[in-house]
């Protein structure tokens, strides 16, 4: 008797297949990186206040900040892009985020962006809100913050917002408002668990994709990276699609226009997990789900820019 072929695996299950197979590499990943007390307990107080800083990012040098520039000693005046050309490059502004009590994520991001040459402009390492300092309701309740009534997770991960997720929300929340702030026009956001597979493709790749999406019309949110879970919508070109649901919040691009969206949606007040409630479609109904208005995004099929978390 013939034996029918096994179904695909579901994205889920290629993740449960491959730590199943590599336990060495859960194994691997420090929760504090090898520091010893004294050091954890000095992230520990710095993690609380910055929390008590949120949801503004600091920049004052003679406090602690939470942006810390990347920058790459080996470029020379001349090779700095004009004003005129940077004043719309969308690489211009890139903000990493990034836990001070993971140093090594911290160290590898910042060896990719000089790898590439991403250090030209404005580039960031922007300290995270961390988890571990949210330790009751009230230290969300008291920055205005929230979870959304009833959230339990989605299939994929069905547990309540945890404080590490809320922390991420939160941290991407500090760079939308700075967009807002400082009027940036476009924003490159990445988490420091990226990994960009053809660094010397990639600064080209990423103006010709965003050249390409505003040829394609108005967007606000472009995908670098993502976790797709239902089918895309619609190929718009051979370079750019609009995005099914999908997860991972690891690498995209926003535009000031989406920023003003994302901080007018009152999402800070519900939160979920934000990997799984970014806007990336026009659909109203999908936007009233994800509690953030309409937004158009697009998602990159370029191979030479794809980035993935490690």
């Amino acid at each position: 008797m013939q034996r029918l072929p096994s179904p695909p695996q579901t994205f889920k299950e290629r993740d449960m297949q491959y730590l199943g197979e590599n336990p060495e590499d859960i194994l691997a990943r420090r929760e504090w990186d090898g520091a010893d007390e004294r050091r954890q307990n000095e992230w520990k107080r710095r993690a609380k206040q910055r929390l008590q800083r949120f949801p503004h990012l600091s920049t004052d040098p003679k406090k602690e900040g939470d942006l810390i520039r990347i920058r790459d000693s080996r470029r020379k005046a001349e090779d700095m892009p004009s004003p005129a050309a940077a004043a719309n490059d969308p690489l211009r502004n890139i903000f990493v985020v990034s836990l001070e009590r993971r140093p090594s994520k911290r160290d590898h991001a910042i060896r990719q962006i000089l790898e590439c040459g991403l250090a030209a402009g404005e580039s960031y390492i922007v300290n995270a809100v961390d988890g571990d300092g949210i330790v009751t309701q009230k230290s969300l309740h008291d920055k205005d913050a929230g979870v959304f009534p009833g959230y339990v997770g989605h299939n994929m991960h069905p547990i309540g917002l945890t404080t590490g997720e809320a922390g991420c929300f939160m941290s991407h929340y500090s760079i939308w408002l700075y967009m807002h702030e400082h009027n940036i026009p476009y924003a490159v956001i990445l988490e420091d668990d990226f990994e960009i597979v053809n660094p010397p493709a990639f600064k080209q790749a990423v103006r010709e994709v965003v050249d390409e999406a505003c040829n394609s019309g108005t967007w606000d949110l472009l995908y670098l990276s993502r976790y797709p879970v239902s089918f895309d919508i619609q190929r718009l070109s051979k370079s750019l699609c609009i995005p099914g649901f999908s997860y991972w919040t690891v690498a995209y691009i926003l535009t000031l226009n989406g920023a003003r969206k994302l901080l007018n949606a009152d999402g800070l007040k519900n939160m979920i997990g934000l990997g799984g409630c970014l806007p990336y479609e026009s659909s109203t109904t999908r936007m009233e789900i994800c509690l953030f208005g309409q937004m158009t995004g697009f998602q990159s099929w370029t191979g030479k820019m794809w980035m993935m978390p490690v």
